[in-house]
């Protein structure tokens, strides 16, 4: 492709509490050293439950895979999200599970993701810090790769755009990640 591809994914788990509704539209679109580019879109609904419980589902659709989780995500204070979800894939054996775990405060965040099942292992793993309105860190993530991540907040409510140049060390080669979130007010 000879242009950049924008759709509809990154990555954000809801770090908001159990009692505030919360959709993430976002898209997180892989480069390879060749400039091919792979669009993967991302949809993260967490709908209040009980208490500190919320039904979190996540939905990411590319062009040659796409997966849907739902399961609990627990939230003791607005700054912790922990959560297990069970899904499917678009693989022979179709079966996935996820756990992941979010905390932040108003500079810091970390966000830990584990998948498994289906087409095998995957995980992410991104920790920034939030100088209004730059975000810098670092980001791991399977398939893509390791290496810093910078971001800047457009608007409120929060639009994002980001970028990330990655290695990745499973295939020895340099990759890239640009992105954008958008979580809309409800």
């Amino acid at each position: 492709m000879s242009a950049l591809v924008v759709t509809v994914a990154s990555l954000v788990i809801a770090s908001a509490s159990a009692s505030d509704p919360f959709v993430l539209l976002a898209s997180e679109n892989q480069i390879d050293v060749a400039g091919a580019v792979t669009p993967r879109a991302k949809a993260i609904v967490d709908i209040p439950a009980v208490h500190d419980l919320s039904v979190t589902a996540t939905f990411v659709v590319s062009p040659n895979w796409s997966e849907a989780y739902v399961g609990p995500t627990w939230s003791p204070k607005k700054s912790i999200s922990l959560g297990i979800a069970g899904g499917i894939e678009s693989a022979d054996a179709p079966w996935r599970v996820m756990a992941y775990s979010s905390i932040s405060n108003k500079k810091l965040s970390f966000l830990g993701i584990a998948e498994y099942g289906g087409s095998g292992p995957w995980y992410k793993v991104s920790a920034s810090y939030k100088a209004e309105p730059v975000t810098i860190g670092v980001l791991a993530q399977r398939f893509d790769g390791i290496g810093p991540r910078i971001g800047y907040s457009l608007s409120r409510p929060s639009l994002d755009v980001w970028a990330a140049p990655l290695y990745d060390l499973e295939s020895r080669s340099p990759k890239a990640l640009v992105g954008f979130s958008w979580i809309p007010r409800l």
